[in-house]
């Protein structure tokens, strides 16, 4: 079972000053990517702790946990696999043919 988590954040904050006003501003975002790539098919669980939903400060995350969830099937084509070998090894005896045919 491969289970693979890229987390990436940024924070920003400044102050400005335009035409005698004066003020602050502050941006931040955080993404957190979890690839599972489980070995064989079935049902799975994942299970996130307390401490995976903290900020730096132990408080809890303010923020919408936001989920998305993609499915992809990663299954082979057996028919289209077995066409292509089937034109490989006729296309082999063919040029074994040419290359060895006595005349």
């Amino acid at each position: 079972m491969a289970l693979q988590l890229n987390q990436q954040a940024w924070r920003q904050s400044g102050s400005w000053q335009e035409q005698g006003e004066t003020g602050s501003w502050e941006e931040n975002e955080t993404e957190a990517q979890l690839s599972f790539r489980p070995q064989r098919s079935g049902s799975h669980r994942l299970r996130l702790t307390a401490a995976e939903l903290l900020n730096e400060a132990n408080q809890p995350l303010q923020t919408i946990i936001e989920v998305q969830v993609q499915i992809r099937q990663h299954s082979v084509d057996a028919p289209l696999l077995w066409f292509t070998a089937g034109i490989t090894q006729a296309m082999a005896s063919i040029l074994r043919s040419s290359v060895y045919s006595q005349g």
